[in-house]
């Protein structure tokens, strides 16, 4: 058996357990909800309400994240192995624009600190400048695929602001203004007419 359908095995077997000992508590459970802070205010009533049931459920998820990290130890070999041999592991082909995201944007900045030259139509300024930009647009890039930051198009966000300013809210997230999406969009423009030059 694999170690995701394991663990959900465990956590079917788990909250049919609590189900039929605290039915009480399950039943005041919702299922769907028409936000993430509508989710969040439905925990933290759960847990005023249902204090010991609550603290059950933390002791479970908490054992369950500790043997699941040690059934993963083999996987995790395997994936170092893996970004050894060719770069990338399986597992980051699961988000894989987060992975390269953090990959580029980290490359970058070991690149932009060992600088010794830069491209012969540009100042040393101005490509620090440059380079910047790119960074920048990789950090968003990996942010908003994390959920850290909310970056609709240009045209959306001037179209509908009051949704978006909504909808950042309730992911407790940053919504990034028009300067910010422009400053990403250049940025993105850059790493292509630049990739080239991305050598020392």
């Amino acid at each position: 058996m694999k170690i995701k359908n394991l663990k959900t095995s465990f956590d079917d077997l788990f909250f049919s357990i609590m189900r039929k000992l605290f039915p009480k508590a399950y039943s005041y459970k919702k299922l769907r909800f028409r936000s993430i802070s509508e989710m969040i205010k439905d925990i933290e009533d759960f847990e005023k309400e249902h204090p010991f049931v609550s603290k059950i459920e933390n002791i479970y998820f908490y054992i369950n994240r500790g043997i699941t990290n040690i059934l993963y130890i083999p996987k995790k070999i395997k994936w170092y192995l893996q970004r050894a041999k060719r770069g990338y592991a399986d597992c980051d082909l699961w988000e894989f624009g987060v992975y390269i995201s953090h990959l580029i944007k980290n490359a970058l900045e070991d690149f932009r600190k060992n600088l010794t030259g830069n491209p012969t139509n540009l100042t040393y300024k101005e490509w620090l400048k440059i380079l910047d930009n790119i960074i920048y647009s990789f950090d968003i890039a990996q942010k908003t695929l994390n959920d850290e930051v909310i970056m609709p198009s240009l045209k959306d966000l001037k179209k509908h602001p009051k949704k978006w300013k909504k909808y950042a809210k309730d992911l407790n997230a940053k919504l990034l203004t028009e300067k910010e999406i422009k400053k990403y969009e250049r940025g993105m423009k850059l790493f292509i007419q630049y990739l080239f030059d991305l050598w020392d």
